[in-house]
């Protein structure tokens, strides 16, 4: 009897003493999401609009002097600081980028610097073209070419639209750089004047003109993509003339 007594009292005294202390749940550490990469400065992979267009003239000017075979070793430092102080003090980069880029790539100039003055020579304007049209209403084609285009096909293709347009009718006559008025002239008298200003200076194609409407410009493109627009907008069917 005296043995149950004890071990009861055991285990009164051992369910009133109190538990152990639990350590505190910790919560779980946040993942750190990774740093964003941030690209590598220097001409490769910059984000700095000035130091890619800076980057992107080196390599014109490099690819000019290579393609024209001029044993010319370019100084990248000493090229990225002229062209960084050219850039600044010609800020409106979207009105002379297209053709003094079209320099360059003629190997008319090896750097962006010479390019610029023979683009500047180009800019003065020349006596007006003038066209003898007939007919009513009169039709013409004016070619829109440029000196920094040298491509083959260009003339090749050039040749294919005339004889086709020519037979039906269509005068053509030819602008350059410094062209910026077209006169159209009928019986002695100036019927019509084209204002090619918008489509010069790197551009080349073709500009319609037919009395009663407006001009049409279309880029450099297959001779039969060019004839069949050019259908469509005179009211005639030129094909081109298959080789014989």
């Amino acid at each position: 009897m005296r043995l149950f007594l004890a071990v009861v009292s055991l285990a009164i005294l051992a369910c009133a003493c109190p538990s152990a202390p639990q350590a505190p749940e910790v919560p779980p550490i946040p993942e750190v999401p990774p740093s964003p990469e941030v690209a590598p400065t220097g001409p490769v992979g910059t984000t700095d609009p000035v130091d890619r267009a800076v980057a992107e003239w080196i390599e014109r000017e490099v690819a000019a002097a290579e393609a024209f075979g001029e044993a010319v070793e370019i100084d990248a430092g000493a090229r990225a600081i002229a062209i960084r102080a050219f850039l600044a003090a010609h800020p409106d980069v979207a009105a002379w980028e297209t053709p003094v880029q079209s320099v360059l790539e003629s190997g008319s100039a090896l750097t962006l610097e010479e390019a610029w003055k023979v683009h500047q020579e180009d800019k003065k304007p020349l006596p007006p073209v003038t066209i003898e049209v007939s007919g009513a209403p009169y039709r013409a084609l004016i070619i829109v070419g440029s000196h920094y285009v040298r491509s083959e096909d260009w003339g090749f293709f050039v040749n294919d639209v005339d004889v086709a347009l020519t037979a039906q009718g269509v005068v053509t006559g030819s602008v350059h750089e410094g062209h910026y008025a077209v006169h159209l002239v009928r019986d002695g008298a100036t019927v019509g004047t084209v204002d090619t200003t918008p489509y010069l200076f790197g551009v080349v194609g073709y500009l319609f003109v037919m009395e009663g409407k407006e001009p049409l410009f279309h880029p450099h493109d297959m001779p039969d993509a060019v004839l069949s627009d050019a259908s469509a907008y005179f009211g005639v069917t030129a094909v081109r003339k298959e080789e014989e």
